[in-house]
Parts: structure tokens; C-alpha cells; sequence
């Protein structure tokens, strides 16, 4: 198997996080004569932001998790108790600002610990946004919104791309119209019809005035969030993907033989979560085989293989060596 190239990069497996895991699949390759690249993943942005320290390619000393890379700043705002339909981003933005204090070219800000309805408007706010109406009182206070001034907050982010980090699948949401966020998250909790057109037409406003156009995908991602990263000319993604953005993943599956994964559980549900299913869509457009090992699996090899996986192993992450000895039964039926 000398000279093959395989590129690790995991999910965590049960309590097992996800680069201890994956030093242990690429030394189990490794010894079996392989080149080996490791990747850190992470299925969320607190995901990521334990890969990157643990993988030692990132430090953060804010009291909230935090990474930063040489080139990257990955933010987690804290989760703030407060009535999400009500609720105000403005700690989200607080976060960020501090974390600006020392950026990077690339700033990450996961949107997913974000739960307020407010299209960002809090968020913007603790930026130095600024409007003729309050921007930290949740949707319900920016009815009759008729102007917005952004300049403050674009200037604090002049140098550095911008990016909010969604679930995999939020990357799409529009703000406004019968499927936006506001008419979805209304009625799944049973909300008054009027209040539901209120909050639409409300954020509607603000996505006007900050030049998004709420019925495209994107603005609603994230409860709305996803508008205030639009707004101030960023981007959104996932945490995965963003990993592998970061550790240039494409370039290694350019030259890479096999990409390994594991994860807790591999079954129909799941697909193997947001990292495996974010490396089966990369697999399949490099050419490269997938194979994961996951501490449950429950797929057969014909719904693998329609999911970009080509095959699938149990691992016992019970204990290291089990772990060890699990992964080395992945290598044996990998070796060529």
C-alpha cells in the first residue's frame, strides 16, 4: 500500500472528539504504509473551534469559544435565554465585536447559537448600526423602520471576509414570503396569522432598506440572522464545509487514492451527520472514495453508496484500543 494517499477527516465518534478520533484512523493507515493528511472537521462551530485547538492549528482566549488561525476567527456567541420569537441578536454582535479586537482576514460567526427573530437587527446594532427605530427590541420594534445606516459596522469589518455559519440545511431559507422564515416558524408555533404577517412585513422592511432581497434563499437562515451577514456583504455556510475551506480540503482530493470519515452514527436518519455528508457531496466531485467508520451503523452498502459513501465500517470508540482495533479492520479491507 506504499505511496496511496488518504486523507482523514472526522466527526467525533460518541464521547471520542473529533482529531483524537481521526489520529487514530490515520496512524491505523499510516502503519499500513499510507500518506496520510489530517483534517479537522466540526459539525458546528463549537465543532470546529475544539478541531482547530485540539489539532493545535488555533488559539482563543475569549470567555466564549473562539479559534483563531492565522488567517481565520471562528466566533460561537453564547446562547442567551430569552423567548427566541421576541428576542433580541444584540449579544450575538457583542460577541463579535469583542472578538474584532483582535480579527483576521476570514471571521466566522456561527449563527446557529442565535435563536432571536429579529433578521439580525441586535447583532447589527452592537456593531454601531444605526435606524429610526431601535434595533435591540426584537422584530416587534422595527415596525415602521424607514431607515438604516450600516456604515459603522461595514467599516468595523473593512479588510475581513465575513461569514455565518447555518445548518446544513438552512443554508437556503428566504426571510420573507408564505415560506419564509417568519410565516414557518409562526405557524409551527401556532401563532396568530396577523402576528405572523407583522413579523414578515417588519423584517421585510429592514432586508429593504439593508439592500437584501428577503425572497431569496439565504436571509432566513439561522432564524433570520442569515440577514444581517448578507447585509454587511458576507457570506453563508456551514461549519463543515468551512473546515474544509480552511485546511484547502479541495487541493488534497486533487491528489488524494481514499477519504476516511467517522462518526457516532451512520444510519437513515442522519446520513452520518453534517461532516459526512459534506465530504460525501466533496467525494463524489473529486472522484475520491468515501469510506466511513461510525460507532452505529444502520445502512446497508446500496443506500451508502446512493449517499456518496462507499462503504461503511462499525467502530467501537468504547476505548482507545478498541478504537485502534476497529480502525485497523477499516485499513485491511482498504489496502491495495
Amino acid at each position: 500500500m506504499c505511496g496511496v494517499k488518504v486523507v482523514v477527516a472526522c466527526d467525533a465518534v460518541g464521547e471520542t472528539r473529533a482529531v483524537h478520533a481521526g489520529r487514530v484512523l490515520a496512524q491505523a493507515w499510516r502503519d499500513a504504509g499510507a500518506q496520510v493528511a489530517l483534517v479537522p472537521m466540526g459539525a458546528t462551530g463549537s465543532d470546529l473551534v475544539t478541531a482547530l485547538r485540539d489539532a493545535g492549528a488555533a488559539t482563543g482566549t475569549d470567555p466564549f469559544p473562539t479559534a483563531r488561525t492565522p488567517d481565520a476567527l471562528v466566533v460561537v456567541p453564547p446562547r442567551v435565554e430569552q423567548p427566541a420569537w421576541t428576542g433580541t441578536s444584540e449579544s450575538a454582535g457583542t460577541a463579535l465585536e469583542a472578538a474584532l479586537a483582535d480579527p483576521r482576514a476570514l471571521v466566522a460567526v456561527d449563527l446557529t447559537t442565535v435563536p432571536a427573530h429579529d433578521g439580525g437587527a441586535g447583532l447589527l446594532s452592537a456593531l454601531g448600526a444605526t435606524a429610526d427605530t431601535a434595533l435591540t427590541g426584537g422584530w416587534g420594534a422595527l415596525d415602521g423602520i424607514t431607515a438604516l445606516d450600516l456604515e459603522a459596522p461595514r467599516a468595523r469589518l473593512a479588510g475581513c471576509e465575513l461569514v455565518g455559519l447555518v445548518d446544513i440545511d438552512d443554508t437556503a431559507t428566504p426571510l420573507t414570503s408564505l415560506r419564509g422564515v417568519s410565516s414557518v416558524r409562526g405557524r409551527a408555533e401556532g401563532l396568530d396569522l396577523s402576528e405572523i404577517v407583522a413579523a414578515d412585513t417588519a423584517l421585510g422592511a429592514l432586508a429593504a432598506l439593508a439592500g437584501v432581497d428577503g425572497v431569496l434563499p439565504g436571509p432566513g437562515a439561522a432564524g433570520g440572522n442569515g440577514l444581517a451577514v448578507l447585509a454587511l456583504g458576507g457570506t453563508l455556510t456551514t461549519a463543515p464545509a468551512l473546515s474544509a475551506g480552511l485546511a484547502h480540503l479541495d487541493r488534497s482530493l486533487a491528489r488524494a487514492d481514499l477519504l476516511v470519515s467517522a462518526c457516532t452514527s451512520l444510519d437513515i436518519g442522519n446520513y452520518g451527520g453534517p461532516v459526512v455528508r459534506h465530504l460525501a457531496g466533496l467525494a463524489v466531485a473529486h472522484g475520491v472514495p468515501l469510506v466511513v467508520g461510525a460507532g452505529h451503523l444502520a445502512m446497508g452498502g446500496r443506500e451508502l453508496r446512493a449517499h456518496g459513501v462507499e462503504a461503511g465500517y462499525a467502530l467501537d470508540a468504547t476505548t482507545a484500543r478498541s478504537l485502534r482495533s476497529s480502525a485497523a479492520g477499516m485499513v485491511r479491507t482498504w489496502t491495495w
